[in-house]
């Protein structure tokens, strides 16, 4: 469980190398406002990292761990710059730190409820 929670913290730290590339995708020369789809493209990230590295179908307490390790490092850095920057851009950008935290929580919601498929016992003794 530690090994899965420490790659759970690499895989948020990721986040931001996603997000980097996706901003110098999406953004036009002259703008320095992050995209909407910069944004996007970092809570999918974290969605299918956080639903990859959950354990499927054991009820969404049990990938608690997990979530909060990945969700940290991105809650830290944008305290962090808000904090150092002290400007009126990063607090307009809460609401999108927050799309990229609910990221996490819907592949944690998803992995929650995901089935491990049990395979079909056929023959004379099934039940």
């Amino acid at each position: 469980m530690k090994a899965r929670i420490a790659f759970s913290i690499v895989l948020g730290l990721g986040t931001f190398i996603v997000l980097s590339i996706a901003d110098e995708h999406f953004t036009s020369p002259g703008r320095r406002q992050t995209p909407p789809a910069s944004w996007l493209i970092a809570a999918s990230y974290l969605a299918v990292a956080q639903f990859l590295m959950a354990r499927k179908g054991e009820g969404f307490m049990e990938t608690r761990p997990t979530l909060v390790a990945i969700v940290t490092p991105v809650a830290l850095m944008f305290l962090l710059s808000l904090v150092t920057e002290k400007n009126a851009d990063v607090a307009n950008q809460a609401g999108w730190w927050l799309l990229i935290c609910g990221g996490g929580l819907i592949g944690a919601a998803a992995a929650s409820i995901w089935r491990k498929r049990v395979p079909r016992r056929e023959g004379p003794n099934a039940n």
